[in-house]
C-alpha cells in the first residue's frame, strides 16, 4: 500500500492585474472584457480561450496552472486549443490500494461542457489530486473510492494526457457507495499512461482515503428465464453481462464468458430468439453479442452469408437477421443481438454486454413467520417468452400458486427488498390485483379493485396519479421497480412475475418416501403405481407414467 501525505498540488498566486474590479465576492474579472467570472476557473487547468467551454479569458493571471498555453502566450480565440488538467504534478501510483489526503490542495478542475459526472454540478473537482498510472496489460479495470474515502468524492479519468479529448471517463455518486464515494470501470491498453483525476464536491470538502485500482470483473445486469412449462426444453436462464471496464471487444467478451465457465449464447429455434432478444433488450447502450461469429476458414465461407457458426456448436437452422444483414459492411463477422433481430459487426464495435445461458431455475424466497413474515413461498422472474398480464394470472395458477398479493407494508418491503431486484424489470411486474366489472363496488378507475384470492384489499400503494383507466379498459395491475402499482390493460405485455405459494413446493417431489434421496425405492413406488394415480403420479396429472418416470431419472440422487 502507498501512502500519499497532504501537500500542496497547486497553488493559485493572481498577478497585480485585476482581481476583482467591481465583481461581487468569489468573482474575477475576465481577460478579455469586463465581464465578472467565478475564480474558481484562475488555476482549474484549463485554456479558458473565448470560445472554449465557459466563454472566458483569464490568462492574464500569473501561476494559472495550465489555463494558458504552454508558451505562456493568451489563449487561442477559435476553439482550437488544447485545454486540460494540470497533469504535472501528477503523483505515480501502481496497481493496489492508495492512501490519500487532500486537505492541502488546492487545484480545482474544470469538465464544464467536456464530462459531467451524472449529477447536478458534477462536472467541477474541488482540492483535486491527479494520480498517473501505468497500464500493466490490456483489459477492463476499476479505479474506486468506494467506502474507503471520509468525503463526498468525484472521479474523472483521462488517456495518455490531460488534455480536452483525452477525458476516458467521469462520475460522480456511485449507487451502493457510502458517502457518495465513486467507482468507474474502464477499458485499458498496456503500456498506457491513465490519470485519474479525484476531487471533493465543494472547495471546503475535504478528508482522507483510499484509492484502488484492480482488474474490473463482469457485471450481472439482467436474467431472464424460460421454464419448462413456457416451452423450453429445460428450465433456463438467460443471464446479461457488461464486460470487464464495462465495454469490450466481441472476442474479449466470448473469453471472458469461457473464463467463467460458460459460453456466448445461441439461438436454437425462434422460441429461444425471442428469450435471447428480450433479454438483449435490457441493455441501455452499446451493442450486445451473442454466439454468433463467421468462420472465415471454413468450406461455406462466403461474404456476407456464409461461415456462420455458433461458438458453443449449435446447428445454425434458424436465423433472424435484421433486413439487409448481414451486409459485411467494413469486415464484419460478429453477431451481435438486439430487439428487432440479427446483425453483423466489427470486432472492435463498442460491444457493451454479451449473453449466456445455462439450465437453471427460477429466484424462490420463503417469507419465514420467525421473521416477521407469513410463512408463503415466492417465486419471481423475469419472462423470456411472450405474456400478457392477463395470461399472467392462469399461469401462476397453474404453476400452483397465484400471482403474489400485498396485505401489508411489511410485505411490500420484503418484495421491495428481495423479489423485485431479481425480476430485473422497471415495469409490468404483474401482481395478483384485477378489477372486477361485475362487482358492485366498480367504477372507473378506482372501484372495483380485488385481490385474485379474494382477501380484503386493505392495502394499497399506487403509484402517484394511479389508477387511472388511461387508456380505457386498464383493469389489471402491474408493479414498478420501486413497488408502486399501475394499472394496465390485460392485453398488455408482462414483463416479470411474481408468484405467492402459501403452501411450499416441494422441491424434490421425486423422492417418493421422503428419505432425503431419490433412488431405488422410488422407483418401486412409481412401478407400482403405474398406470394409475397412486404415489407415483409425480406431476399430477391423474396417471403415473412415462412423464413421471422422466421427472424421477432427471433428479435421480440426493435431493437439492
Amino acid at each position: 500500500m502507498i501512502a500519499i501525505t497532504a501537500f500542496i498540488v497547486n497553488t493559485v498566486f493572481l498577478a497585480g492585474t485585476p482581481v476583482a474590479g467591481d465583481c461581487p465576492a468569489g468573482q474575477v474579472l475576465d481577460c478579455a472584457d469586463s465581464d465578472c467570472i467565478s475564480e474558481i476557473y484562475i488555476g482549474d487547468g484549463f485554456c479558458d480561450g473565448p470560445a472554449l467551454a465557459d466563454g472566458a479569458d483569464l490568462c492574464c493571471y500569473e501561476n494559472d496552472g495550465g489555463d494558458c498555453l504552454a508558451n505562456g502566450l493568451e489563449c487561442p480565440t477559435d476553439g482550437g486549443g488544447t485545454g486540460g488538467a494540470d497533469c504535472s504534478n501528477a503523483i505515480p501510483i501502481s496497481s493496489g490500494e492508495t492512501v490519500f489526503d487532500n486537505f492541502a490542495s488546492t487545484l480545482i478542475v474544470d469538465l464544464v461542457g467536456v464530462c459531467n459526472g451524472g449529477t447536478v454540478n458534477s462536472d467541477i473537482y474541488y482540492k483535486a489530486m491527479v494520480f498517473a498510472w501505468d497500464c500493466p496489460q490490456d483489459g477492463g479495470y476499476t479505479v474506486s473510492t468506494c467506502g474507503t474515502a471520509t468525503f463526498d468524492t468525484r472521479m474523472a479519468i483521462f488517456e495518455g494526457n490531460c488534455t480536452y479529448e483525452n477525458v476516458l471517463a467521469c462520475q460522480d455518486n456511485t449507487q451502493g457507495c457510502a458517502i457518495n464515494t465513486t467507482t468507474i470501470d474502464f477499458p485499458a491498453v498496456g503500456g498506457e499512461t491513465y490519470y485519474f483525476c479525484v476531487g471533493s464536491i465543494a472547495a471546503f470538502i475535504s478528508g482522507t482515503g483510499t484509492l484502488t485500482i484492480e482488474p474490473a470483473e463482469r457485471k450481472l445486469k439482467a436474467v431472464m428465464v424460460w421454464p419448462e412449462d413456457l416451452g423450453a426444453p429445460e428450465d433456463t436462464r438467460y443471464e446479461l453481462y457488461e464486460p470487464p471496464g464495462s465495454t469490450a471487444s466481441w472476442t474479449t467478451c466470448l473469453a471472458d464468458a469461457e473464463e467463467n465457465g460458460d459460453d456466448l449464447a445461441s439461438a436454437a429455434d425462434a422460441a429461444e430468439d425471442i428469450a435471447l432478444r428480450r433479454t438483449a433488450d435490457r441493455l441501455n447502450s452499446g451493442a450486445c453479442a451473442f454466439g454468433l461469429y463467421q468462420e472465415t476458414s471454413a468450406e461455406d465461407y462466403s461474404e456476407p452469408a456464409g461461415g456462420w457458426r455458433f461458438t458453443d456448436g449449435t446447428p445454425l437452422v434458424f436465423t433472424n437477421w435484421v433486413a439487409g444483414e448481414p451486409n459485411n459492411a467494413g469486415g464484419e463477422d460478429y453477431g451481435q443481438i438486439g430487439t428487432g433481430g440479427w446483425n453483423d459487426n466489427l470486432n472492435e464495435t463498442d460491444w457493451r454486454g454479451y449473453l449466456v445461458k445455462r439450465p437453471g431455475s427460477t429466484f424462490r424466497f420463503t417469507w419465514e413467520e420467525s421473521a416477521g413474515g407469513n410463512g408463503h413461498e415466492y417465486e419471481a422472474f423475469g419472462l423470456a417468452v411472450d405474456m400478457t398480464l392477463e395470461e399472467a394470472v392462469a399461469y401462476a395458477e397453474n404453476r400452483g400458486g397465484h400471482l403474489v398479493t400485498i396485505n401489508s407494508v411489511e410485505e411490500l418491503q420484503m418484495l421491495q427488498a428481495v423479489m423485485i431486484p431479481e425480476t430485473y424489470s422497471t415495469q409490468g411486474i404483474v401482481i395478483g390485483l384485477v378489477q372486477n366489472t361485475s362487482s358492485p363496488d366498480y367504477a372507473e378507475p378506482s372501484g372495483g379493485w380485488e385481490w385474485v384470492t379474494g382477501e380484503p384489499l386493505d392495502f394499497t400503494f399506487w403509484n402517484p396519479g394511479e389508477p387511472n383507466d388511461l387508456p380505457a379498459d386498464e383493469d389489471y395491475a402491474e408493479m414498478f421497480s420501486n413497488g408502486r402499482w399501475n394499472d394496465s390493460i390485460g392485453s398488455g405485455r408482462a414483463e416479470a412475475v411474481i408468484i405467492e405459494y402459501e403452501e411450499l413446493v416441494d422441491d424434490c417431489m421425486e423422492d417418493l418416501d421422503d428419505d432425503g434421496i431419490v433412488g431405488g425405492s422410488d422407483l418401486s413406488l412409481l412401478l407400482a403405481s403405474w398406470g394409475i394415480k397412486g404415489a407415483g403420479d409425480i406431476n399430477g396429472d391423474g396417471t403415473t407414467n412415462g412423464a413421471d418416470l422422466s421427472m424421477l431419472l432427471a433428479k435421480w440422487g440426493l435431493c437439492p
